[in-house]
C-alpha cells in the first residue's frame, strides 16, 4: 500500500523570483515601511504574553478595521488600508498581544518603545529569533500603536489615577506624590519578562509592591492582564481577576521613598527579589509620559484635567468640569481674528477684527455648545456669564481646592507639597485653550487626541489669561488637536492615528466660502500610493501675488460678474522622502499659473465678510466710487500698489473656488449678500483694499 507523499521546498535557497509567491504580504509590509522580520519577531514575542481582559476583545476589530474618506479634488484619501501590516498581526494571538503591549508602552515611553521591546525580546525569545534592531522594532510597534490608539490608554490612565485617589480618600490617608514618576526603560522590560514567565508557569506568581511609578504599573497591568491580576491599595482590593491571581500589584504609600519590589515565586521555597536601581528616568521630564498619551475624543477634557491634577498630587473635583466648559464658551465670545488693513501712515496700520466664533458659521453658538459638551462629557447650560465671571468661578473653586488639600496635609504626617498657584493655574488654562481649539473641530467617531509637550502648548500667547478683556486667534490654533506648531503651508496633517484637514478641502465646491471654516479630524493617516503618510504640504512656497494691470478699463456702471475666474484647476500630488507635496495649477486666459493652495487655506481664516444690506445684489457701483476701484481676476487679485487708495474688486461672482484662490497676504473682504456700494463703504471704513465678489 503506497504512502502519501508531501511536497517539500528548500526555502533556504529561495531566490528573489521565488519571493514573488509572497507578494501580497510583502507588498503590505513594504507599504508600511516596516521590516518583515521585525513583525515576525514581535509576533513571537506576543505569543509569550497571554493577555486578557476587556481591552483584548477589541484588539482584532481595531487592527482589522479599514475605512476611507476621499478628498476628491486633492487626489488623496484618509483612513486605514485593507490588509495592512496591522491587520496581518490581528490574525494571530501573538500579534494581537504584542499590539496591545505596543500601544500601552507607547503611551508611557513614546520615543523608547523599540529599545524596550528589544530588551524584552532578548530576555524572552531565543537568540536566533532576535534579528531586528531597536529602530526596526520601533517602526513596527509604532504602526501597531497608531492603529490601536483607539484603545485610549490616556483615558484609561486617568480613570485609574482617580480610583487611587478615591481609595486613599476613603481610607482618609494622604495620596503619595510620586505615583507618576516614570520607571526606567530597562526595568520595565525586565518586569514584563518576569510577568511573562509567571503567566506561562501554572504555579508562577509575581508580586509588585511599592509606590513610586505605580500610577503607570497599575493601568498597564490591568489593561494587559485584567483576568490574571489583583490590585490592592493599602490592602484595599480595587481589582480582582476572575481567572487567577498570577500578578499581584500592591500600592503602599509607606514605600514611596523605596524602589519598587518585584517578587517572582515559582516554588514556595524559592523567592527572587529584583530591585530597580533608579525609580525614574533621570533625563526625562516627569510630565513626558502623560502628555504623550492618546485620549478618546468624548470626555477628553476631564481626562486631561485628571492626569494634570495628579502631577500636583491633587484629585480633580467633578464640579470643576462644567466650570471649565463655561470658560471655553465665554472665552469664545471675547476671542477675535485680527488682521491689518491699509496703512494709516508710515508706522501704523488700520487693524480690524471679527469674532472668531464666526468661523463656525451662522449656527456657531449651537455648534460650540454641542462640541463642548462632547469633549467634557457633561451637560452645560444654554446661557453662560461673561468670561471674567467664569474665570472668577474657576479661581474660587481652585482656591477652595487648595485650602482643602493644605488642611488635609496639615492633619496628616506627610509634609504638604502644594504647587505654586501660578504654575497650577497655567496648566489648567492650557487645557482650557486646548478645549477651545477642539470646538473648531468636527471629530469622526474613532478620532483620538494625542497630548504633546507642555512646553510648546502656547500657540496663542496669552489666550485665556486673567487681566485681558479679549484674546487673539491665530490660524495655527486650529491645528492644535494634532500639532503644536504646524508645518509651513500644511494642507493636511496626521500623527499616524488621526488626520486633521480643513473642511474646505473636502467641500471645495460649496457655494458659501465662509459658511463654515472649521477643521475635520478623521480616523486614520493620509493614504496615497497605497502607503501611509503624515503630511500633505504645498509644493509652492508663499509668494507675493501679482497686482492687477493698470488701469482697468471697465464699462460703467460696474456690476458683479464672473469675468475674473479661472478656466481650469488641477491638483497633482508627488511623494517626497518625508512628506507629500501638492501642486496646484490654474489656467487663466490661456496661461497656467502655480498657486500656493496652503496659503489660500491659511488666509481663509482671516477673510472678513460683509454685513448684509437690503439693496439688490446687481446694483451697479456709483460713479463717485468707480474712480477709486480697479477690477481684477484670480490671476492677479491685487490690490494695486499705486495709487495706495485704490480698491481691487476681484470678479469671481458665483464661483467659491475662484474666491478661495483669490486670497493672499493682503487683507480681503467677501461681498456676501451685499451690493457693490455697501461693500465698498465697508471696505473703506475698515481699511481693506481687496473685495472678493461671492
Amino acid at each position: 500500500m503506497s504512502r502519501a507523499v508531501s511536497a517539500q521546498v528548500d526555502v533556504g535557497n529561495l531566490s528573489l523570483a521565488g519571493l514573488g509567491q509572497f507578494s501580497t504580504i510583502l507588498a503590505a509590509v513594504s507599504a508600511d515601511d516596516v521590516q518583515p522580520m521585525a513583525l515576525i519577531q514581535l509576533q513571537n514575542l506576543g505569543a509569550a504574553f497571554p493577555v486578557s481582559g476587556p481591552a483584548t476583545i477589541k484588539v482584532p476589530d481595531y487592527l482589522n478595521r479599514f475605512n476611507s474618506t476621499r478628498i476628491e479634488r486633492l487626489g488623496i484619501t484618509v483612513g486605514w488600508r485593507k490588509g495592512d501590516s496591522a491587520s496581518l498581526m490581528a490574525q494571530s494571538s501573538g500579534g494581537q498581544a504584542v499590539s496591545l503591549i505596543a500601544v500601552c508602552l507607547s503611551n508611557i515611553y513614546r520615543d523608547s518603545v523599540g529599545e524596550i521591546l528589544h530588551s524584552l525580546s532578548a530576555g524572552v525569545l531565543p537568540q536566533s529569533a532576535c534579528l531586528s534592531s531597536p529602530m526596526q522594532l520601533d517602526q513596527a510597534a509604532g504602526l501597531l500603536a497608531n492603529k490601536l490608539a483607539l484603545i485610549g490608554f490616556g483615558t484609561t490612565l486617568a480613570k485609574h489615577i482617580c480610583r487611587i485617589h478615591e481609595a486613599y480618600e476613603l481610607m482618609q490617608l494622604s495620596v503619595p506624590s510620586n505615583l507618576l514618576e516614570v520607571c526606567r526603560k530597562e526595568w520595565i522590560a525586565e518586569l514584563l519578562g518576569t510577568i511573562s514567565c509567571a503567566l506561562r508557569d501554572e504555579k508562577g506568581q509575581v508580586q509588585i509592591r511599592g509606590c513610586c511609578g505605580m500610577g503607570y504599573i497599575y493601568p498597564l497591568v490591568v489593561t494587559l492582564f485584567s483576568d490574571d491580576c489583583t490590585v490592592t491599595i493599602e490592602k484595599l482590593v480595587v481589582h480582582q481577576g476572575h481567572l487567577s491571581c498570577s500578578i499581584s500589584v500592591e500600592i503602599i504609600a509607606s514605600m514611596q521613598d523605596e524602589p519598587i519590589q518585584v517578587l517572582q515565586t515559582q516554588q514556595i521555597s524559592s523567592v527572587t527579589e529584583l530591585l530597580c536601581t533608579s525609580r525614574y528616568e533621570k533625563d526625562d521630564d516627569v510630565m513626558h509620559s502623560l502628555i504623550t498619551a492618546d485620549f478618546k475624543w468624548k470626555g477628553l477634557i476631564p481626562a486631561l484635567l485628571q492626569t494634570t491634577f495628579q502631577q500636583f498630587n491633587i484629585v480633580c473635583p467633578p464640579d470643576l468640569i462644567p466650570v471649565v466648559g463655561l470658560c471655553v464658551l465665554s472665552g469664545a465670545d471675547v476671542t477675535y481674528v485680527y488682521t491689518e488693513g491699509a496703512k494709516v501712515d508710515k508706522t501704523r496700520s488700520n487693524t480690524r477684527r471679527f469674532p472668531a466664533k464666526y468661523l463656525l458659521g451662522e449656527n456657531h453658538r449651537i455648534l460650540m455648545h454641542q462640541r463642548c459638551e462632547t469633549i467634557l462629557n457633561t451637560n452645560l447650560p444654554n446661557e453662560w456669564p461673561p468670561y471674567p465671571d467664569c474665570l472668577r468661578q474657576l479661581n474660587d473653586l481652585m482656591g477652595r481646592l487648595f485650602t482643602q488639600e493644605q488642611d488635609g496635609s496639615a492633619n496628616s504626617d506627610k509634609t504638604p507639597t502644594m504647587p505654586s498657584g501660578d504654575r497650577f493655574m497655567i496648566s489648567v488654562l492650557d487645557i482650557i485653550e486646548s478645549a477651545f481649539a477642539a470646538v473648531f473641530v468636527n471629530a469622526s467617531e474613532n478620532a483620538t487626541w494625542r497630548q504633546r509637550s507642555q512646553a510648546n502648548m502656547w500657540i496663542t500667547p496669552g489666550w485665556g489669561r486673567p487681566g485681558r478683556l479679549q484674546f487673539p486667534l491665530s490660524s495655527h490654533l486650529l491645528w492644535k488637536p494634532l500639532f503644536d506648531i504646524p508645518k509651513p503651508y500644511l494642507i493636511a496633517g496626521s500623527n499616524g492615528t488621526s488626520t486633521l484637514i480643513p473642511w474646505r478641502c473636502i467641500n471645495l465646491q460649496h457655494e458659501d466660502l465662509c459658511q463654515y471654516r472649521g477643521m475635520e479630524l478623521i480616523d486614520g493617516p493620509i493614504k496615497y500610493g497605497n502607503r501611509y503618510h503624515y503630511y500633505l504640504q504645498d509644493f509652492s512656497s508663499r509668494f507675493e501675488r501679482p497686482c492687477p494691470s493698470q488701469p482697468s478699463n471697465f464699462v460703467s456702471p460696474l456690476m458683479p460678474t464672473a469675468q475674473g475666474i479661472h478656466s481650469d484647476l488641477s491638483f497633482t500630488v508627488s511623494e517626497r522622502t518625508h512628506t507629500l507635496l501638492l501642486r496646484t495649477t490654474m489656467t487663466v486666459s490661456g496661461q497656467k499659473i502655480d498657486v500656493c493652495f496652503g496659503d489660500c487655506l491659511d488666509r481663509l481664516v482671516y477673510l472678513d465678510v460683509t454685513e448684509p444690506c437690503e439693496h439688490a445684489r446687481a446694483t451697479p457701483l456709483k460713479d463717485e466710487y468707480s474712480q477709486f476701484v480697479q477690477t481684477a481676476s484670480v490671476e492677479a487679485p491685487g490690490p494695486p500698489k499705486e495709487p495706495s487708495d485704490t480698491i481691487s474688486i476681484v470678479q469671481t461672482a458665483g464661483n467659491p473656488t475662484a474666491q478661495l484662490l483669490s486670497l493672499s497676504l493682503d487683507s480681503a473682504i467677501l461681498c456676501h449678500y451685499c451690493c457693490l456700494n455697501c461693500v465698498y463703504e465697508q471696505a473703506r471704513s475698515k481699511g481693506i483694499r481687496k473685495i472678493i465678489l461671492a
